[in-house]
């Protein structure tokens, strides 16, 4: 009878997470990180480019030459029909992988489309991050690029690129 009741204080012991024989309680773990914003969202039916304005050529221009010898890039600076636009944007909490949908709001300032050999295979956007859609809202900080790539040649640009360079990448089709 003495062994069950002191098997009892035991059990009754580690249920209330007490230190028993020399054991350690751990501390539960705090997550501290950042959340994560995905810097690339696939589409497969493509994105809706409808703010652009295809008609209104500003400038045509050969692209920087970080292409490399022999790519010809053009790079074609076109009109807006639209200045304010909402993107989706995915962020992931690191410390559980939860995730988040919200809306990106981007003030556009400028849209250049990138093309080889009469073939568009991304539109670039610079744009200022604005706290929300209205006229007026916030803007934060320095221009941010977001890209349109066209990563299978099929005319619909299906990947999204929130981060990165002025400059979009090549896709395998294009090279």
């Amino acid at each position: 009878m003495a062994m069950f009741a002191r098997f009892m204080i035991f059990i009754a012991l580690c249920a209330a997470r007490i230190p028993v024989y020399g054991q350690t309680q751990v501390a539960p773990h705090k997550c501290e990180t950042k959340p994560i914003t995905a810097i690339r969202i696939e589409k497969p039916k493509g994105w809706t480019l409808d703010f652009i304005d295809k008609s209104t050529v500003l400038s045509t221009g050969r692209a920087p030459a970080v292409y490399g010898p022999g790519q010809e890039i053009v790079q074609t600076k076109l009109g807006l029909k639209e200045n304010r636009i909402e993107l989706p944007e995915i962020v992931v909490n690191p410390c559980d992988y939860s995730t988040t949908l919200n809306q990106l709001y981007l003030r556009v300032m400028q849209v250049s489309r990138f093309s080889k050999g009469g073939k568009t295979f991304a539109y670039v956007v610079t744009g200022a991050k604005m706290a929300g859609p209205e006229p007026g809202a916030t803007e934060f900080g320095t221009a941010i690029f977001v890209t349109f790539l066209d990563i299978s040649g099929n005319g619909k640009f299906e990947m999204m690129r929130t981060s990165g360079a002025p400059l979009p990448e090549l896709p395998d089709w294009i090279r």
